[in-house]
Protein backbone atom coordinates (compact mmCIF):
# COMPACT_ATOMS: atom_id res chain seq x y z
CA UNK A 1 0.00 0.00 0.00
CA UNK A 2 1.21 3.72 -1.04
CA UNK A 3 1.84 6.06 2.00
CA UNK A 4 -1.34 8.20 0.34
CA UNK A 5 -3.37 5.35 0.71
CA UNK A 6 -2.09 4.47 4.30
CA UNK A 7 -2.98 8.16 5.38
CA UNK A 8 -6.24 7.37 3.75
CA UNK A 9 -6.90 4.53 5.92
CA UNK A 10 -5.77 5.81 9.06
CA UNK A 11 -7.84 9.39 8.44
CA UNK A 12 -10.98 6.66 7.53
CA UNK A 13 -10.18 5.10 11.42
CA UNK A 14 -9.97 7.84 13.13
CA UNK A 15 -12.81 9.84 11.37
CA UNK A 16 -14.67 6.08 12.72
CA UNK A 17 -13.29 6.58 15.85
CA UNK A 18 -14.33 10.34 16.67
CA UNK A 19 -17.80 9.62 14.89
CA UNK A 20 -18.67 7.06 17.58
CA UNK A 21 -16.96 9.26 20.60
CA UNK A 22 -13.46 8.27 21.14
CA UNK A 23 -10.64 10.53 20.81
CA UNK A 24 -6.80 9.55 21.10
CA UNK A 25 -5.04 10.57 24.33
CA UNK A 26 -2.51 12.48 24.09
CA UNK A 27 1.08 10.78 22.74
CA UNK A 28 -0.89 7.39 22.07
CA UNK A 29 0.80 5.70 19.82
CA UNK A 30 -0.15 3.97 16.16
CA UNK A 31 -0.26 0.66 15.18
CA UNK A 32 -0.09 -1.07 11.47
CA UNK A 33 -2.25 -3.30 10.94
CA UNK A 34 -1.92 -5.95 8.20
CA UNK A 35 0.55 -3.96 6.59
CA UNK A 36 -2.67 -1.67 5.37
CA UNK A 37 -4.27 0.36 7.51
CA UNK A 38 -2.56 2.53 10.24
CA UNK A 39 -4.19 3.47 13.23
CA UNK A 40 -4.68 4.26 17.16
CA UNK A 41 -5.68 1.09 18.57
CA UNK A 42 -8.88 1.08 20.97
CA UNK A 43 -7.05 0.51 24.15
CA UNK A 44 -5.36 4.12 23.68
CA UNK A 45 -8.61 5.95 22.87
CA UNK A 46 -10.69 7.91 25.69
CA UNK A 47 -14.44 7.53 25.39
CA UNK A 48 -16.60 11.01 25.44
CA UNK A 49 -20.02 9.55 23.90
CA UNK A 50 -22.50 11.80 23.06
CA UNK A 51 -26.45 9.56 22.73
CA UNK A 52 -26.40 10.46 18.41
CA UNK A 53 -22.89 8.99 18.97
CA UNK A 54 -24.70 5.76 20.47
CA UNK A 55 -27.20 5.89 17.87
CA UNK A 56 -24.27 6.01 15.23
CA UNK A 57 -22.43 2.52 16.85
CA UNK A 58 -25.89 0.64 16.38
CA UNK A 59 -26.87 2.35 13.32
CA UNK A 60 -24.33 0.11 11.76
CA UNK A 61 -25.34 -2.83 13.15
CA UNK A 62 -27.44 -5.70 11.77
CA UNK A 63 -29.24 -8.39 13.91
CA UNK A 64 -31.14 -11.84 12.73
CA UNK A 65 -34.36 -11.41 11.79
CA UNK A 66 -37.55 -11.29 14.42
CA UNK A 67 -34.86 -8.91 16.51
CA UNK A 68 -34.73 -5.05 16.42
CA UNK A 69 -32.17 -3.52 18.35
CA UNK A 70 -32.74 0.16 20.24
CA UNK A 71 -30.82 2.89 21.54
CA UNK A 72 -32.17 4.16 24.28
CA UNK A 73 -31.37 6.75 27.73
CA UNK A 74 -33.35 7.69 30.62
CA UNK A 75 -32.40 10.75 31.86
CA UNK A 76 -28.28 10.71 31.81
CA UNK A 77 -27.82 6.99 31.21
CA UNK A 78 -27.58 5.00 28.18
CA UNK A 79 -28.42 1.47 27.55
CA UNK A 80 -29.34 -1.19 24.33
CA UNK A 81 -32.29 -2.78 24.38
CA UNK A 82 -33.90 -5.40 22.05
CA UNK A 83 -37.34 -5.61 20.82
CA UNK A 84 -38.32 -9.22 20.00
CA UNK A 85 -40.95 -9.57 17.24
CA UNK A 86 -43.19 -13.28 17.10
CA UNK A 87 -45.89 -14.83 17.93
CA UNK A 88 -47.64 -15.05 21.09
CA UNK A 89 -45.86 -18.14 23.09
CA UNK A 90 -48.63 -18.68 25.84
CA UNK A 91 -51.95 -18.53 23.69
CA UNK A 92 -53.59 -20.16 26.27
CA UNK A 93 -52.66 -19.48 29.41
CA UNK A 94 -54.59 -18.58 32.36
CA UNK A 95 -55.45 -15.54 32.28
CA UNK A 96 -56.45 -15.24 28.83
CA UNK A 97 -58.32 -18.14 29.05
CA UNK A 98 -61.85 -15.95 28.63
CA UNK A 99 -60.69 -14.77 25.27
CA UNK A 100 -58.47 -18.01 24.03
CA UNK A 101 -61.01 -18.77 21.15
CA UNK A 102 -60.81 -15.39 19.77
CA UNK A 103 -56.40 -15.33 20.04
CA UNK A 104 -54.75 -15.14 16.43
CA UNK A 105 -52.05 -17.76 17.46
CA UNK A 106 -50.39 -16.10 13.92
CA UNK A 107 -50.46 -12.57 14.94
CA UNK A 108 -47.36 -10.95 15.23
CA UNK A 109 -46.83 -8.61 18.35
CA UNK A 110 -43.63 -7.04 20.19
CA UNK A 111 -42.00 -7.42 23.13
CA UNK A 112 -38.84 -6.07 24.60
CA UNK A 113 -36.07 -7.48 26.54
CA UNK A 114 -34.20 -6.14 29.34
CA UNK A 115 -32.27 -3.10 29.75
CA UNK A 116 -28.61 -2.98 28.70
CA UNK A 117 -26.72 -0.13 30.10
CA UNK A 118 -24.11 1.30 28.56
CA UNK A 119 -21.28 2.85 31.00
CA UNK A 120 -19.99 6.57 30.01
CA UNK A 121 -16.08 4.81 29.05
CA UNK A 122 -17.65 1.64 27.17
CA UNK A 123 -15.17 1.52 23.95
CA UNK A 124 -17.05 1.11 21.11
CA UNK A 125 -16.39 -3.05 20.34
CA UNK A 126 -17.78 -3.20 24.09
CA UNK A 127 -20.67 -1.67 22.83
CA UNK A 128 -20.75 -4.05 20.28
CA UNK A 129 -20.28 -7.34 22.21
CA UNK A 130 -23.00 -5.95 24.09
CA UNK A 131 -25.50 -5.84 21.59
CA UNK A 132 -24.31 -9.25 20.25
CA UNK A 133 -25.47 -10.42 24.02
CA UNK A 134 -28.39 -8.59 24.54
CA UNK A 135 -30.15 -10.45 20.84
CA UNK A 136 -28.28 -13.63 22.36
CA UNK A 137 -30.34 -13.23 25.77
CA UNK A 138 -33.16 -12.09 23.55
CA UNK A 139 -33.09 -14.99 21.44
CA UNK A 140 -32.51 -17.33 24.32
CA UNK A 141 -35.67 -16.34 26.30
CA UNK A 142 -37.98 -16.92 23.23
CA UNK A 143 -36.36 -20.54 22.66
CA UNK A 144 -36.86 -21.30 26.61
CA UNK A 145 -40.29 -20.84 26.39
CA UNK A 146 -40.83 -22.89 23.25
CA UNK A 147 -38.89 -26.32 24.69
CA UNK A 148 -42.03 -27.95 26.02
CA UNK A 149 -42.26 -31.17 28.86
CA UNK A 150 -44.58 -33.38 29.62
CA UNK A 151 -44.78 -33.78 33.06
CA UNK A 152 -47.44 -36.67 33.71
CA UNK A 153 -49.54 -39.63 31.66
CA UNK A 154 -51.50 -37.41 30.28
CA UNK A 155 -50.32 -34.67 27.39
CA UNK A 156 -49.96 -32.25 29.50
CA UNK A 157 -47.08 -29.86 28.82
CA UNK A 158 -45.03 -26.91 30.36
CA UNK A 159 -41.91 -24.89 29.43
CA UNK A 160 -39.86 -25.69 32.65
CA UNK A 161 -36.59 -23.83 31.14
CA UNK A 162 -38.86 -20.75 30.78
CA UNK A 163 -36.93 -17.77 32.89
CA UNK A 164 -40.59 -16.77 34.44
CA UNK A 165 -40.19 -19.86 37.29
CA UNK A 166 -40.46 -18.33 40.55
CA UNK A 167 -37.20 -19.39 42.20
CA UNK A 168 -38.35 -18.07 45.87
CA UNK A 169 -41.07 -20.63 45.64
CA UNK A 170 -39.11 -23.54 44.37
CA UNK A 171 -36.94 -23.22 47.37
CA UNK A 172 -39.98 -24.25 49.41
CA UNK A 173 -40.28 -27.74 47.14
CA UNK A 174 -36.71 -28.27 46.94
CA UNK A 175 -37.09 -32.23 48.37
CA UNK A 176 -39.99 -32.81 45.22
CA UNK A 177 -37.97 -31.23 42.41
CA UNK A 178 -34.09 -32.18 42.80
CA UNK A 179 -33.93 -35.14 41.20
CA UNK A 180 -37.06 -36.94 41.93
CA UNK A 181 -37.50 -39.26 39.47
CA UNK A 182 -35.26 -41.31 36.42
CA UNK A 183 -36.72 -41.57 33.01
CA UNK A 184 -34.89 -43.86 30.06
CA UNK A 185 -33.18 -41.81 27.13
CA UNK A 186 -36.74 -43.16 25.20
CA UNK A 187 -39.13 -41.71 27.09
CA UNK A 188 -37.19 -38.66 27.91
CA UNK A 189 -37.37 -37.50 24.16
CA UNK A 190 -40.70 -38.55 24.40
CA UNK A 191 -41.58 -36.39 26.85
CA UNK A 192 -39.75 -32.99 25.09
CA UNK A 193 -41.06 -31.12 21.90
CA UNK A 194 -39.46 -27.60 20.35
CA UNK A 195 -42.04 -25.36 19.73
CA UNK A 196 -44.15 -28.56 19.03
CA UNK A 197 -41.55 -30.85 17.07
CA UNK A 198 -40.28 -34.02 18.30
CA UNK A 199 -36.79 -34.58 18.39
CA UNK A 200 -35.18 -37.44 16.34
CA UNK A 201 -31.86 -39.58 17.22
CA UNK A 202 -29.45 -38.63 13.98
CA UNK A 203 -27.05 -41.20 15.30
CA UNK A 204 -25.44 -42.60 18.63
CA UNK A 205 -21.90 -43.39 19.36
CA UNK A 206 -20.36 -44.97 22.39
CA UNK A 207 -17.34 -43.49 23.91
CA UNK A 208 -15.38 -45.10 27.25
CA UNK A 209 -16.47 -44.70 30.60
CA UNK A 210 -20.09 -44.76 30.42
CA UNK A 211 -20.66 -41.36 27.70
CA UNK A 212 -22.16 -41.54 24.72
CA UNK A 213 -22.23 -38.86 21.79
CA UNK A 214 -26.01 -38.00 20.84
CA UNK A 215 -26.62 -36.56 16.95
CA UNK A 216 -30.21 -35.28 17.55
CA UNK A 217 -32.29 -32.80 15.09
CA UNK A 218 -35.74 -31.42 15.28
CA UNK A 219 -37.81 -33.13 13.01
CA UNK A 220 -39.27 -31.06 10.32
CA UNK A 221 -39.10 -28.87 6.99
CA UNK A 222 -36.53 -25.84 7.25
CA UNK A 223 -38.93 -24.19 4.61
CA UNK A 224 -41.65 -24.14 7.02
CA UNK A 225 -41.97 -21.28 9.02
CA UNK A 226 -40.04 -21.54 12.49
CA UNK A 227 -37.80 -19.01 14.16
CA UNK A 228 -34.91 -21.75 15.41
CA UNK A 229 -33.80 -22.25 12.17
CA UNK A 230 -30.46 -23.95 12.92
CA UNK A 231 -31.88 -26.51 14.93
CA UNK A 232 -33.60 -27.58 11.44
CA UNK A 233 -30.82 -27.22 9.82
CA UNK A 234 -28.11 -28.62 11.93
CA UNK A 235 -27.65 -31.15 14.40
CA UNK A 236 -27.83 -30.78 17.80
CA UNK A 237 -24.57 -32.89 19.93
CA UNK A 238 -24.40 -33.31 23.20
CA UNK A 239 -21.79 -36.08 24.87
CA UNK A 240 -23.96 -37.67 28.02
CA UNK A 241 -22.90 -40.28 30.84
CA UNK A 242 -25.65 -42.94 31.04
CA UNK A 243 -24.89 -43.42 34.61
CA UNK A 244 -26.55 -39.89 35.04
CA UNK A 245 -29.56 -40.11 33.42
CA UNK A 246 -31.39 -37.30 34.92
CA UNK A 247 -28.52 -34.62 33.42
CA UNK A 248 -29.45 -35.59 29.80
CA UNK A 249 -32.46 -33.05 29.16
CA UNK A 250 -30.61 -30.44 31.31
CA UNK A 251 -27.76 -31.02 28.57
CA UNK A 252 -29.90 -31.03 25.61
CA UNK A 253 -31.13 -27.19 26.87
CA UNK A 254 -27.24 -26.48 27.02
CA UNK A 255 -26.42 -27.53 23.53
CA UNK A 256 -29.73 -26.03 21.99
CA UNK A 257 -28.91 -22.93 23.65
CA UNK A 258 -25.69 -23.37 22.24
CA UNK A 259 -26.62 -23.48 18.91
CA UNK A 260 -28.77 -20.16 19.01
CA UNK A 261 -25.84 -18.72 19.97
CA UNK A 262 -23.86 -19.43 16.90
CA UNK A 263 -26.39 -19.09 15.34
CA UNK A 264 -26.80 -14.77 16.19
CA UNK A 265 -22.60 -14.71 15.76
CA UNK A 266 -23.42 -15.83 12.19
CA UNK A 267 -25.93 -13.50 11.50
CA UNK A 268 -24.86 -10.37 13.29
CA UNK A 269 -22.61 -8.07 11.59
CA UNK A 270 -21.15 -4.37 12.57
CA UNK A 271 -20.52 -1.99 9.43
CA UNK A 272 -21.33 -5.39 7.10
CA UNK A 273 -18.78 -7.53 8.80
CA UNK A 274 -20.03 -10.71 10.71
CA UNK A 275 -17.28 -10.05 12.96
CA UNK A 276 -18.09 -13.29 15.34
CA UNK A 277 -18.54 -15.76 12.62
CA UNK A 278 -16.54 -18.74 12.42
CA UNK A 279 -15.52 -17.46 8.73
CA UNK A 280 -13.26 -15.77 10.86
CA UNK A 281 -9.94 -17.16 10.91
CA UNK A 282 -8.62 -18.07 14.22
CA UNK A 283 -4.65 -17.28 12.97
CA UNK A 284 -5.27 -14.18 11.34
CA UNK A 285 -7.27 -12.97 14.48
CA UNK A 286 -4.43 -13.56 16.69
CA UNK A 287 -1.85 -11.58 14.29
CA UNK A 288 -4.46 -9.12 14.32
CA UNK A 289 -4.80 -9.02 18.02
CA UNK A 290 -0.79 -9.20 18.15
CA UNK A 291 -0.28 -6.24 15.89
CA UNK A 292 -3.49 -3.52 17.74
CA UNK A 293 -2.57 -4.43 21.18
CA UNK A 294 0.88 -4.90 21.36
CA UNK A 295 2.83 -1.63 20.29
CA UNK A 296 6.04 -1.29 21.69
CA UNK A 297 7.14 2.13 21.56
CA UNK A 298 5.13 4.52 24.32
CA UNK A 299 6.47 7.57 25.42
CA UNK A 300 6.60 8.32 28.89
CA UNK A 301 4.23 11.01 28.55
CA UNK A 302 1.80 8.69 27.05
CA UNK A 303 1.91 6.05 29.99
CA UNK A 304 1.46 9.37 32.67
CA UNK A 305 -2.17 10.23 30.46
CA UNK A 306 -2.99 6.24 29.69
CA UNK A 307 -2.19 5.44 33.30
CA UNK A 308 -4.12 8.16 34.64
CA UNK A 309 -7.32 7.13 32.34
CA UNK A 310 -7.20 3.36 33.32
CA UNK A 311 -6.97 4.87 36.70
CA UNK A 312 -10.36 6.72 36.41
CA UNK A 313 -12.09 3.87 34.34
CA UNK A 314 -11.48 1.13 37.05
CA UNK A 315 -11.60 3.35 40.19
CA UNK A 316 -14.78 4.33 38.98
CA UNK A 317 -16.29 0.96 38.93
CA UNK A 318 -15.32 -0.46 42.12
CA UNK A 319 -18.89 -0.49 44.31
CA UNK A 320 -19.59 0.64 47.92
CA UNK A 321 -19.89 -2.42 50.57
CA UNK A 322 -23.54 -2.55 51.72
CA UNK A 323 -24.99 -2.29 55.13
CA UNK A 324 -26.05 -4.89 57.60
CA UNK A 325 -25.58 -8.35 56.79
CA UNK A 326 -25.01 -8.48 53.30
CA UNK A 327 -22.13 -6.12 53.47
CA UNK A 328 -20.71 -8.52 56.45
CA UNK A 329 -20.95 -11.55 53.85
CA UNK A 330 -19.01 -9.39 51.18
CA UNK A 331 -16.57 -8.33 53.35
CA UNK A 332 -15.91 -11.75 54.40
CA UNK A 333 -15.47 -13.38 51.24
CA UNK A 334 -13.31 -10.97 50.18
CA UNK A 335 -10.91 -11.31 52.96
CA UNK A 336 -11.24 -15.40 52.52
CA UNK A 337 -10.27 -14.77 48.89
CA UNK A 338 -7.05 -12.92 49.83
CA UNK A 339 -7.63 -10.11 47.57
CA UNK A 340 -4.34 -7.78 48.01
CA UNK A 341 -4.29 -5.42 44.39
CA UNK A 342 -7.19 -3.67 42.16
CA UNK A 343 -9.76 -1.29 43.68
CA UNK A 344 -11.50 -2.99 46.71
CA UNK A 345 -15.21 -1.81 47.72
CA UNK A 346 -15.16 1.14 49.48
CA UNK A 347 -17.58 1.51 52.59
CA UNK A 348 -20.37 4.06 53.06
CA UNK A 349 -18.49 5.77 55.56
CA UNK A 350 -15.76 6.20 53.63
CA UNK A 351 -17.57 7.21 50.57
CA UNK A 352 -19.76 10.39 52.22
CA UNK A 353 -16.26 11.36 54.12
CA UNK A 354 -14.69 12.13 50.35
CA UNK A 355 -17.97 13.76 49.54
CA UNK A 356 -17.64 16.19 52.47
CA UNK A 357 -13.91 16.56 51.93
CA UNK A 358 -14.62 17.92 48.22
CA UNK A 359 -17.24 19.91 49.27
CA UNK A 360 -15.11 21.65 51.39
CA UNK A 361 -11.94 22.24 49.31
Amino acid sequence: MTNNSNHTACLIAEEHSLKYGERPLQYAPSATIFDSVIAVPQQYLQVCRRFDQLEAIVLKINVPDGFILFAQRLESLFYLQVGIVGCENYPHSVHKAKDSKNIDTQQKKIVYGRRWLIEPSMPTSEVIQTALLAVQKAREHELREHIRVKFNGSNARATPFNTHQDIPLLTTVRDQVIRAKTYSLHETLNRITIANRQLEVQAILPLKDENVLLQLRVEGNAKNQFMFREMIERDITIVWSESSPHEFAHLLVDAIIANSHRYVMEHFTFDGLACFSTAIDPIELARFSSQSRNVSTLSTEFIKHFDAMTHNVDSIKAPQYNSGELGRKQRKKVNEENVTSGYLPSSRAHVERSAIKTQKN
